[in-house]
């Protein structure tokens, strides 16, 4: 696997053109704290690019609830964004 060590911080328009609308494995650390690792995709209509302080918030499909009932979007706040995992490829923060 090809590993990419980053020192500085991705913003969204870098990390969607990257994945694109592929799956891929988000680490980040969660409001509480928590580590959280999820397998998700971005989803173009409902991760609209936006400005301001959502411009570092980037809204996600959360795979594992995708054939469930209920909203399987999600946010992940890429200030405490740790690595994504796309194409045999980890890019750490």
């Amino acid at each position: 696997m090809k590993q990419l060590n980053l020192k500085f911080t991705w913003c969204k328009n870098t990390i969607i053109n990257a994945v694109g609308n592929d799956i891929f494995t988000a680490i980040f650390t969660k409001k509480n704290g928590e580590q959280r690792k999820m397998v998700c995709r971005f989803v173009k209509d409902k991760g609209e690019l936006a400005i301001g302080e959502h411009d570092r918030i980037l809204t996600v499909l959360d795979m594992s609830l995708a054939k469930g009932a209920g909203n399987a979007f999600r946010r992940i706040n890429l200030d405490t964004l740790k690595s994504i995992k796309h194409n045999s490829t980890l890019y750490n923060f």
